[in-house]
């Protein structure tokens, strides 16, 4: 479920450029954007998930390349994470994303603004 009025606050714009810092999960130390994995005002059982749910990756692998992660979702993660997809098609992301809040907490010493309902919303997230 799409939310239309998700607003990007300070929190997650600063969470933004701490993660783009750590470079792309894809290849290590590319420059990075934000990919958002299920949406920028995506919910999941009415927790908001979009702004926080999000993956740094080389502008390549976000929308240039073909297959890419936001064109061509299910190509590029069976391109990538074909083992993942096996039980959940967002199976490849989640195991990323949950490889980026370790890096980022080894990172900066601290833990990601992102609460233990959000996770769970995130690691439970099925289109």
């Amino acid at each position: 479920m799409q939310n239309k009025k998700a607003k990007t606050t300070a929190e997650v714009s600063r969470f933004y450029d701490r993660i783009t810092a750590l470079g792309c999960m894809i290849h290590s130390g590319a420059q990075a954007e934000i990919h958002h994995i299920a949406g920028h005002g995506a919910k999941h059982n009415k927790v908001l998930i979009g702004p926080k749910f999000v993956l740094p990756l080389s502008p390549e692998e976000h929308r240039l390349n073909t297959p890419n992660a936001t064109h061509q979702h299910r190509q590029w993660c069976d391109k990538w994470g074909r083992v993942f997809m096996r039980y959940d098609p967002y199976g490849f992301e989640k195991a990323l994303f949950v490889r980026l809040l370790i890096d980022y907490w080894l990172e900066y010493g601290e833990a990601p603004p992102i609460s233990a309902m959000e996770f769970l919303a995130m690691m439970t997230y099925r289109k």
